[in-house]
């Protein structure tokens, strides 16, 4: 596919997911799947998309800063930070046969994310104390910095009866953007590490350096269209919008990036 076209696609593809997410806190993975569906380098695509989605969420924190709710933030760092130190380990163990474990593990994550989704809104949500984002953080950093999902695997910790459909989004805004600016150094160094030198050169490409650009002003548009939005909408119509795009999100992790990617290309 030619670059220019690329380009275009990459940008649309920017705006709509960086609206979604400002709408639920989710939508990064949607751009994920695209950015992967036209570079097929988890060195390029993981680092660009961390840029892209933390310069998204950090509009979202300065939109919705004054409704996170900082106890369960806290309680999801102190665990994610535990959860990076373990998944760096992994990653330096999986990296060589990251495309052969992939599939699998997203078909694990998918049917996760289906469950608690499906056990939290069946359930009476406020029950769970806030001390299990500490659990939270512990696996979603890990599995975000491996395989780059983040916003699916929190989400269902989110649809809870004391948080209002701001806190869900900032709240999970301000987890995602933690985890994104740790990611990015992490995978500074370790590309370096594992290449004896940086392995990141694509920054000093120009046509990198203009889509990276591109892609997070169309990102910064999209999220300012999808807080609008968000404004406008009932809380019975973000829960009923937030738990639906939970489910399409764990179908494509369990019928495309699992199933149909083993099946197809004979994973097994």
């Amino acid at each position: 596919m030619e670059s220019v076209t690329i380009f275009c696609v990459l940008m649309v593809l920017a705006f709509v997911t960086a609206a979604v997410s400002a709408t639920t806190g989710m939508g990064g993975i949607f751009l994920l799947a695209g950015m992967y569906a036209l570079i097929d380098d988890i060195a390029i695509v993981l680092p660009i998309h961390a840029c892209v989605s933390m310069i998204s969420n950090l509009t979202r924190i300065l939109t919705y800063f004054r409704y996170i709710h900082r106890k369960a933030y806290g309680f999801f760092m102190a665990g994610s930070v535990l959860g990076l130190i373990a998944g760096t380990v992994i990653l330096n163990y999986l990296f060589p046969i990251r495309k052969v474990i992939t599939p699998y593990m997203m078909l694990l994550v998918g049917l996760f994310i289906l469950w608690s989704t499906r056990r939290k809104s069946t359930t009476r949500a406020h029950d769970a104390p806030l001390s299990s984002f500490i659990v939270l953080g512990s696996y979603a950093a890990p599995i975000s910095l491996i395989f780059g999902a983040n916003g699916a695997v929190i989400a269902p910790y989110l649809v809870r009866g004391d948080m209002s459909r701001q806190v869900v989004v900032a709240t999970s805004t301000a987890c995602q953007l933690s985890i994104h600016i740790l990611k990015i150094i992490i995978f500074y160094f370790f590309f370096q590490i594992k290449s004896g030198a940086s392995s990141l050169v694509l920054w000093e490409n120009q046509y990198t350096l203009l889509l990276v650009s591109g892609m997070i002003v169309a990102s910064l548009s999209g999220t300012l269209f999808g807080k609008n939005f968000t404004e406008r909408i009932s809380e019975k119509t973000f829960r009923t919008i937030f738990v639906s795009l939970t489910y399409c999100i764990a179908a494509k992790f369990i019928f495309i990036d699992g199933a149909y990617t083993i099946f197809s290309k004979g994973i097994l």
